[in-house]
């Protein structure tokens, strides 16, 4: 079964609420997608967040059925994720990192809500991060 892996762009977005993010992750749901959310994707979504959102963002990984949380508890997870780091360079972008190798690991594409951010990373890894861009309509 394939799935998708949420960028921070995402996950933030849809902590503040933002409808169409939302809808989207209740669509992949229903479909019953997989979707993983990276920890420190998650780290870096609520860095800005407030204690509301957080949980409720928080609720939504531990509850929804098909959000699986990555939290780099495996030694080769750790060491892949670090190996992409280093391929990205300075100055570490560390939910990037982690977002591509996840999507690397389980061969699903990153969802975000703007390509553009993750050009500087695209032109570093020697892999192709596949990209999947939620547009508003």
């Amino acid at each position: 079964m394939s799935g998708y892996v949420l960028d921070d762009t995402l996950i933030t977005a849809f902590a503040q609420g933002n409808a169409h993010v939302t809808h989207l992750i209740a669509s992949l749901e229903a479909r019953q997608l997989r979707m993983a959310a990276p920890a420190n994707v998650l780290v870096a979504a609520q860095a800005g967040l407030s204690d509301d959102q957080c949980e409720t963002l928080n609720a939504v990984v531990s509850h929804v059925e098909h959000v699986m949380l990555d939290d780099l508890a495996d030694l080769d997870h750790i060491t892949a994720m670090a190996r992409t780091l280093s391929w990205l360079g300075e100055p570490h972008d560390v939910a990037a990192a982690h977002a591509a190798a996840v999507s690397k690991r389980l061969d699903w594409p990153v969802l975000t809500l703007d390509t553009a951010r993750w050009q500087p990373m695209i032109e570093k890894l020697p892999w192709k991060v596949p990209l999947v861009e939620l547009r508003e309509p």
